[in-house]
């Protein structure tokens, strides 16, 4: 009988062995899932983040060439003042997609004192800021205002179709970066 016993008692002790080494097995695995979760978790969060201020980079680069095409700018005459005219928003057109020649010249000629004021009233102040308005087909800007984004520098660029108040048919290049 004793025998028996002492066999009994062996096989209780290799089942709670066993049992033992199983928790152990199964309490690393979760640990090691939990850590890959939250990795993975914290990746998507990241790429979450850099799509979002993307978006908003380019929302707000839409929004300003929308201004500049759309609008004549506020205050609408503000290419007649004499000296520096104070801007709320900067528009070009003489009605929507069309760019008034005057304006375009004026800003052009406000680029090298007002450039910084220009493109915070842009909604663009923390970035270089480029406008070109080209003949279609043509390579050579007519009209050109601010400085282009440097060759390390990741930029946006948008272009808009537009008539020119003479008829001509044009593209605004708006380059942000």
């Amino acid at each position: 009988m004793a025998t028996s016993l002492s066999d009994r008692q062996r096989r209780k002790e290799s089942r709670g062995q066993m049992w033992i080494i199983d928790a152990m097995v199964s309490g690393t695995f979760i640990t090691l899932l939990l850590f890959m979760m939250l990795g993975t978790q914290e990746q998507l969060s990241s790429k979450y983040v850099q799509a979002d201020s993307e978006i908003t980079f380019s929302n707000t680069l839409l929004m300003a060439s929308d201004a500049l095409v759309l609008t004549p700018g506020r205050p609408a005459n503000w290419d007649l003042s004499p000296g520096i005219p104070v801007f709320e928003s900067v528009g070009i057109a003489s009605s929507p997609n069309v760019i008034s020649t005057a304006k375009a010249s004026r800003l052009q000629v406000l680029n090298t004192t007002n450039y910084t004021e220009i493109k915070t009233a842009m909604g663009l102040a923390a970035m270089n800021t480029s406008m070109e308005i080209t003949l279609m087909g043509d390579s050579v800007p007519l009209y050109s205002f601010g400085i282009k984004p440097g060759n390390l520098t990741r930029s946006t660029v948008f272009e808009r179709v537009a008539m020119l108040d003479d008829g001509r048919a044009v593209i605004l290049r708006l380059e942000v970066g």
